[in-house]
């Protein structure tokens, strides 16, 4: 291996390095909705809801709000 392909390797791997210490915080930064079309209890914003219940969001640094709309008509418009 040439010294011109060590060094190329070592930057890639402190990048990468770099890349993985920082992302936990910008995605923490984020606050997220999830809109669930229909009253609850329905199929499709089930393991939202039981996320949100069992605080999987919080335990992971994640501020999600979960919001259930009354069709999915009016999730659709939220989001739009």
């Amino acid at each position: 291996m040439t010294m011109g392909g060590f060094a190329w390797r070592r930057s890639i791997r402190t990048a990468c390095a770099a890349l993985m210490l920082t992302f936990p915080a910008l995605c923490a930064a984020q606050k997220l909705t999830f809109g669930i079309p229909g009253i609850p209890p329905v199929f499709g914003g089930v393991v939202a809801l039981v996320a949100e219940n069992e605080g999987f969001f919080k335990k992971h640094g994640v501020d999600v709000t979960v919001r259930a709309f009354e069709t999915g008509a009016a999730a659709s418009r939220a989001v739009a």
